[in-house]
């Protein structure tokens, strides 16, 4: 069982033999050595997500001789995808789609999101995916193997593996192998490394989030609910279907858990705002 707080997921990530109890011994005798030679590794050397995700990401695109291999982190409702981090066979050439943004709503997003089993496209020829591959993200696939990280069957990333130079189907065993090495290790080892960092495993919703970046700024329910046109109740509960979510005991606990998802609201503007609500206020005269 993974743990649920930034502390335990500390503790078990300094215990390098209880993680490999944890994730490798079950799987001894099904997976390949050399899947779980990449998974000691990852246990024993990688100290950060990125280092996680450059060490599993070189295993896949090596094992599936595929041309690139990029990864990102998300929510099935945002707006936006974003790969974080790639690796690209020694062998090719395929452009940099780090931080070139996929519109996350479209179909072929979308179906990843919700699919418990790796998704094949052939974006070069399928006419639905199109217009998909008119972003720069996508502009030199011919085939993707893609599937979402989860843990617990709750998703938090994007994993991609693609071929820019041809078109091909990856056999079932490199499914497999795909879909194994993701569950049982880069899916576990990833969520571990960003909760211990205070990363948590479910994004609040946008709506959530724009009432936890009030919240931060020291609003009230009521100035939040009458600010974003809602009511009082509604602001209440977005603020504790967030805390849920996070398993935040206290608003306090909630804002931190959020603060690396803050940055996406202007909150220098929030300020002014308030600044601007105390100077129109009018002030009782004696």
């Amino acid at each position: 069982m993974l743990p649920t707080n930034s502390q335990q997921a500390q503790d078990l990530l300094h215990n390098p033999a209880a993680l490999r109890r944890l994730l490798l011994d079950p799987s001894r005798r099904t997976l390949p050595r050399s899947m779980l030679d990449c998974g000691a590794h990852m246990i024993l050397y990688a100290t950060e997500v990125s280092e996680i995700l450059q060490m599993g990401l070189s295993y896949l695109t090596h094992t599936l001789d595929a041309v690139r291999c990029d990864a990102g982190f998300g929510h099935p409702h945002d707006q936006v995808f974003v790969s974080t981090q790639q690796y690209i066979h020694t062998d090719y050439f395929a452009h940099n789609v780090v931080g070139l943004p996929l519109p996350n709503q479209h179909a072929l997003v979308q179906t990843v999101w919700y699919s418990t089993q790796p998704c094949y496209f052939n974006i070069a020829q399928d006419p639905a995916y199109a217009d998909v591959r008119q972003t720069e993200a996508l502009q030199d696939s011919w085939v993707v193997l893609v599937r979402r990280m989860e843990v617990s069957g709750v998703p938090f990333g994007i994993l991609c593996v693609d071929d820019t130079l041809r078109l091909r189907e990856w056999s079932p065993r490199q499914h497999w192998l795909f879909e194994q090495f993701i569950i049982t290790m880069l899916s576990p080892l990833c969520y571990l490394n960003r909760l211990s960092h205070g990363h948590p495993r479910t994004k609040p919703t946008g709506a959530e989030l724009e009432v936890i970046a009030w919240s931060a700024q020291g609003y009230s329910y009521a100035e939040i609910a009458e600010h974003l046109g809602k009511s009082v109740r509604t602001v209440r509960n977005q603020l504790a279907s967030a805390r849920e979510k996070l398993g935040a005991r206290n608003q306090v606990e909630l804002i931190r858990l959020c603060r690396v998802w803050l940055e996406e609201f202007d909150l220098k503007r929030l300020v002014d705002v308030k600044e601007l609500i105390k100077v129109c206020t009018p002030t009782n005269s004696h």
